[in-house]
């Protein structure tokens, strides 16, 4: 219930940001928005309150569709023509009530089919981690892998890409008491670089390869990360140059501090990434 409710806190102030941000970029765009918008409501307080209903469920189904095919002029079609149709009709209760239990229904059902897939997926990813993991016992793996999930930070990554994180961790040999702390992490930079989960997963997993052990992991993780941001490069052409060149440590040419240090002193002095490679190799 908490999760869900901070889910809703994040999910509003996100709104409000998105809505600030575009005013201050297109102030007559949002003022025109709400323009409308109250004409809308106005014309829809004047209308026979059935066709009402039925024009904000039309709106709330062109707006999902949108939102789930990124597509306007699919969207767009499914709105004139819910209106078109809304309009044509002699709206009376009996009408009015098999139309809304008809839509209630479908919508229910979609809801259902859906979680079921999802739900499905998420077991079967699951069940292969477990298997990976340990064939013999995986029924307690999978106990322990569900509780790993549930257990995240901030519930942002969805529950598919956290068992596909998991699976990732799994083909890569990451031992399962390491899976909590590498899950967390994954999150963080999945929020705060914005780049795909599977690019973040595998970050973490070089990460961990470098260090060995937690403690150490999450220092040296606290060290990256600091370097990935005062660099002048995206964090996907860090983590790009971190994996071509880890090596380096791996090998024992260079502990972990040296690596970093290195980094950290030419990404300094405007060494580009293919010079700092050669520096490295040097």
């Amino acid at each position: 219930m908490n999760n869900q409710r901070n889910t809703l806190k994040n999910l509003f102030s996100s709104l409000i940001g998105v809505i600030r941000s575009l005013y201050k970029l297109y102030p007559f765009f949002v003022l025109t928005i709400l323009i409308i918008g109250f004409y809308f409501t106005l014309g829809i307080s004047r209308t026979n309150v059935y066709t009402a209903f039925s024009i904000v469920i039309i709106l709330f189904v062109s707006i999902l569709i949108y939102a789930s095919s990124k597509r306007f002029g699919e969207a767009s079609l499914s709105l004139a023509a819910g209106i078109l149709s809304v309009f044509s009709i002699n709206w009376n209760p009996k009408l009015f009530i098999a139309f809304s239990i008809t839509w209630l229904c479908f919508a229910c059902f979609s809801i259902m089919i859906a979680s079921i897939r999802i739900a499905s997926e998420v077991e079967n990813i699951m069940r292969m981690t477990a298997i990976k993991i340990d064939s013999n016992n995986y029924k307690k793996v999978e106990k322990k892998l569900e509780q790993i999930r549930k257990n995240k930070a901030n519930l942002l990554v969805s529950p598919i890409e956290a068992c596909r994180a998991q699976l990732i961790l799994a083909y890569n040999n990451i031992p399962i008491s390491s899976f909590s702390t590498a899950m967390n992490r994954i999150e963080q930079l999945k929020v705060i670089t914005g780049l795909e989960y599977k690019i973040c997963t595998n970050f973490v997993i070089d990460l961990l390869n470098l260090s060995k052990e937690i403690l150490i992991f999450n220092q040296c993780f606290d060290k990256f990360f600091i370097l990935i941001r005062d660099s002048p490069y995206v964090p996907n052409e860090m983590f790009v140059f971190i994996k071509r060149t880890k090596y380096y440590v791996l090998s024992g040419d260079y502990t972990l501090d040296e690596y970093l240090k290195k980094l950290k002193d030419k990404l300094i002095k405007g060494f580009n990434l293919d010079e700092l490679e050669r520096t490295l190799m040097d």
